[in-house]
């Protein structure tokens, strides 16, 4: 995990290198994601119910030659989940949601196909680093807060994302756009006797960007 942290930090600051020579376009997007989490444990998938979170970034789109382009975010973005308590756990059945409020900073490849067109698609891809500053979870009810220490779970993740949107107006400043992101890190901390049990945040975001 800190080999991966080092290494998107590493190229984010090449990425600042670039910006201070090229013209950068700054941005906000924002809309609703479709979040969940995946357990897998010795090749078994399940995953559990979805959680509908709002997301917003500011963000900074740099031309690296025709058509591509650096695309550095930063934003908020909730995640979460909810389950059936008493099948997983153990106990009284009833329903049970765990959610974070997370910032991130991305830093995506953006390619444009025909920019000059009144409307135009592009797609984009790259990692997104997440660090969790709180987490709430509620059961029948009642809400308590996380604490990531004593339940070995980790504030910080390695995300990859890849979308695909639609610029148009005015020299394309107003965009609609699609994307699928997923863990490359798990949400839980490796442990001795959790039979390599790993648990993995997905997202499918719709958002509305501008740019200025």
């Amino acid at each position: 995990m800190k080999k991966q942290l080092f290494l998107f930090l590493a190229c984010f600051g090449l990425a600042l290198g670039l910006t201070a020579q090229i013209e950068s376009t700054f941005g906000l997007r924002a809309g609703l994601g479709l979040s969940t989490y995946t357990a897998n444990a010795e090749g078994i998938s399940v995953s559990f119910g979805n959680s509908t979170k709002l997301f917003a970034r500011a963000f900074y789109i740099n031309p690296i030659g025709p058509g591509s382009s650096l695309q550095i975010e930063g934003g908020y973005s909730g995640r979460g989940f909810e389950i059936g308590f008493g099948s997983i756990f153990g106990g009284s059945s009833g329903s049970s949601s765990l959610n974070f409020d997370v910032l991130e900073l991305g830093l995506l490849y953006r390619y444009d196909i025909n920019s000059l067109a009144p409307a135009h698609v592009y797609f984009l891809a790259g990692p997104v680093v997440g660090h969790a500053i709180n987490g709430v979870r509620k059961e029948s009810g009642v809400s308590s807060d996380v604490d990531f220490d004593a339940e070995e779970l980790n504030r910080t993740d390695v995300s990859l994302e890849i979308g695909t949107g639609l610029a148009f107006g005015p020299g394309g400043r107003i965009s609609v756009e699609a994307r699928l992101g997923f863990s490359l890190s798990a949400l839980n901390k490796e442990m001795p006797d959790d039979e390599g049990t790993t648990l993995k945040h997905r997202v499918i975001q719709l958002g509305l960007g501008y740019s200025f």
